[in-house]
């Protein structure tokens, strides 16, 4: 009530305020940083549900409640999901079990003291606030619908007439009904002491409901598994797939009092019609919204939170489309490219395709070992296309291919991302470490060569020349040895030459001056071994050197070169 907007995340509490974000976890006095509700009380204290309980926040104190109040599960958890309050005031929390707040003890309800049975468990789903009977429905997983009178508790289930015990959602709406949407059996109502059901054979689109909403209108719409469906107390109307009503999707009135439906995209329902001239969002869909202003929406997604607003909202973004219908070999898209003609590519989980005018063409590598699955498309510095896959990596030179694999030495066959460095290797991250080709050598970096774990996700090189490499447990950084050493590198006119490269035994140092020092780096820019050869010539033993790139830091009289070679086996 005070105009904030509240995030609960798993890595703690977030307050925006309209300018600054003010982030609460562990050290700022939650009992856990993993959030599973939020509720705000009629005094103005916020509500939080962890998995280690609860706390409530006043806006300068917190107090936590977990097993040494009371509030603690048949199993030992303490875990809260759904926090509410009855019109006396009195705070309820749940989760696998029931419970109420009585000054600072909580009291927990058994499931025999509710069910009047057996039960050993009960896992609420939802907590409707019925402010006209005075009642505190909850609705429950697998036991159906429980409320309470004074001290009794009430039960409506399959015994009932209830389709079925597992309940997903409940609503209170203006008029005084209390509408609660189920697994596979459409909703059940409740009005006026009485119960009333609908499913597909009244005209609703679909038997699983995901959530119900009221219009300012008074229409009531129902997301469903596969649909929309809206009621105005008269007759049905079906919105179906098209507008993406999946689980976790979300439908609510905006700022200006339309009915606005949030899936993969935004829709609003004006004058009954739906306006979809919308925003598309990430495929992951959009998990809930907020309105404060005309066109001015805060999107909650699965990778965080967006804001989006601006009198020309619904006209500025202009979004195409392009599916399996325009040509992609699979609707799920991992990988986009834009090569150096400007050709557009498409990687999928079913392989790469190019676009053409307004189609896609899928392009079939000549290699039934090749996987299917792109994760990752990048062109090198000549025009080649590069694809990271799940069974190897492809290149493409527009008329030809070349195949890489374990057995060419990739360090494991799936690899997730493709980083062109400036010195034109090609890196990548693969699931077994960083795999580099050099020229037509491939050599790996691993764990024991320093990298922090072997499950490579993704590769990026900065502008200092560094690799950063992002893995499954942490992120490691490639020291760009050769640039930190040409910062002290003399250019003259003498000459230095290095040969072979690569080497596998041994390499050859000449120059037209005597060489005092000479000193190689690995390519974490650590010193391996240093010479005094006091002499033009040399011949260097790398064959104890593990695969992998090196630096020479030749000095003579008044010239110091550097040159890179790469070992191989």
């Amino acid at each position: 009530n005070q105009g904030n907007i509240w995030l609960g995340t798993s890595n703690g509490l977030v307050k925006f305020d309209g300018s600054n974000f003010e982030i609460y976890n562990q050290t700022s006095g939650l009992p856990s940083d993993y959030i599973a509700c939020l509720f705000e009380d009629t005094q103005g204290n916020i509500w939080i549900g962890t998995n280690m309980g609860a706390t409530v926040f006043d806006g300068i104190n917190w107090t936590n409640y977990n097993a040494g109040q009371g509030l603690q599960w048949s199993n030992n958890a303490s875990g809260i999901h759904y926090i509410s309050q009855d019109q006396s005031g009195t705070i309820w929390a749940g989760d696998r079990e029931i419970a109420y707040l009585t000054g600072n003890t909580w009291t927990v309800l058994s499931p025999t003291q509710i069910t009047n049975s057996t039960e050993t468990i009960i896992n609420i789903s939802t907590i409707v606030n019925d402010t006209i009977n005075n009642r505190l429905w909850f609705g429950t997983y697998e036991k159906g619908i429980f409320y309470r009178e004074g001290t009794n508790w009430h039960r409506h289930s399959v015994n009932e007439g209830l389709s079925t015990n597992r309940v997903l959602c409940g609503f209170s709406d203006s008029q005084n009904r209390v509408w609660f949407g189920l697994k596979s059996g459409g909703y059940a109502v409740y009005e006026n002491s009485g119960w009333s059901y609908t499913n597909t054979y009244s005209g609703l689109v679909e038997n699983e409901i995901r959530d119900i909403h009221e219009s300012n209108s008074g229409d009531i719409f129902i997301v469903t598994k596969n649909g929309l469906s809206r009621y105005d107390f008269q007759q049905w109307d079906a919105f179906h797939t098209c507008y993406h009503c999946y689980t976790g999707y979300v439908v609510k009135n905006d700022f200006d009092g339309d009915v606005t439906l949030i899936g993969n995209q935004l829709y609003r329902y004006i004058n009954n019609a739906w306006d979809t001239t919308s925003f598309a969002t990430s495929g992951s869909g959009v998990e809930d919204f907020i309105s404060f202003a005309h066109d001015d929406f805060w999107l909650i997604a699965p990778g965080g939170v967006a804001h989006i607003w601006g009198p020309d909202f619904w006209s500025f973004y202009n979004f195409e489309s392009w599916g399996v219908n325009e040509g992609l070999p699979h609707y799920i898209c991992d990988a986009i490219e834009r090569d150096s003609s400007g050709v557009i590519w498409a990687g999928t989980h079913n392989g790469m395709a190019y676009k053409q005018g307004n189609v896609f063409i899928p392009l079939t590598p000549p290699s039934d070992d090749l996987g299917k699955r792109i994760n990752d498309i990048r062109t090198d510095l000549v025009g080649n296309i590069w694809f990271a896959t799940n069974m190897g990596v492809a290149k493409y030179t527009g008329t030809s291919w070349d195949f890489f694999y374990e057995t060419d030495g990739l360090a494991n066959n799936w690899v997730e991302d493709i980083e062109i460095a400036d010195d034109s290797t090609i890196w990548f991250a693969t699931w077994g470490g960083i795999s580099v080709l050099s020229d037509t050598i491939i050599y790996s970096i691993k764990k024991p060569d320093g990298l922090i774990h072997n499950f490579a996700r993704c590769i990026e090189q900065d502008h200092l020349g560094n690799m950063w490499i992002g893995t499954q447990h942490g992120i490691s950084m490639l020291h760009n040895a050769v640039t930190i050493l040409e910062k002290e590198e003399i250019k003259s006119q003498a000459n230095l030459e290095l040969f072979p490269n690569p080497a596998s035994q041994k390499i050859s140092i000449s120059a037209e001056t005597t060489l005092i020092k000479i000193e190689i780096y690995n390519q974490n820019g650590q010193l391996v071994k240093t010479i005094y050869p006091d002499n033009s010539f040399i011949n260097i033993d790398v064959s104890v050197f593990c695969p992998g790139n090196y630096f020479v830091r030749a000095i003579g009289n008044d010239n110091v070169w550097v040159r890179k070679f790469v070992v191989i086996r």
